[in-house]
């Protein structure tokens, strides 16, 4: 059985810390609608945190976006919900004799 794309994200949100991630950066680990992947996250019991920046365009101008984070209590409980869909996964993928 394969990673799921909240599984990405949410570890990304996990190793990233206090610096979060926001949609642009979300596009390189499968992500093309982070807000919604981010309420996903809070339908599990999760609490992300957010604010907006305001960032450089490359075609010049600035463009808004929500910057998401986990604070210590949810990177725990984060973890602990990583552990279980890995646990899920190894199981699933086992062989009953």
């Amino acid at each position: 059985m394969m990673i799921t794309k909240q599984e990405t994200i949410l570890s990304a949100l996990v190793l990233r810390g206090e610096k979060g991630i926001n949609a642009e950066e979300a596009i390189n680990i499968g992500s093309t609608c982070l807000n919604s992947d981010v309420s996903a996250l809070g339908k599990l019991g999760l609490v992300v945190l957010r604010k907006w920046e305001t960032l450089p365009r490359k075609q010049g101008g600035t463009k808004r976006y929500m910057r998401y984070w986990l604070d210590v209590e949810n990177i725990i409980k984060a973890n602990e919900l990583i552990n279980l869909w890995k646990i899920k996964r190894k199981s699933k993928g086992s062989i009953r004799r």
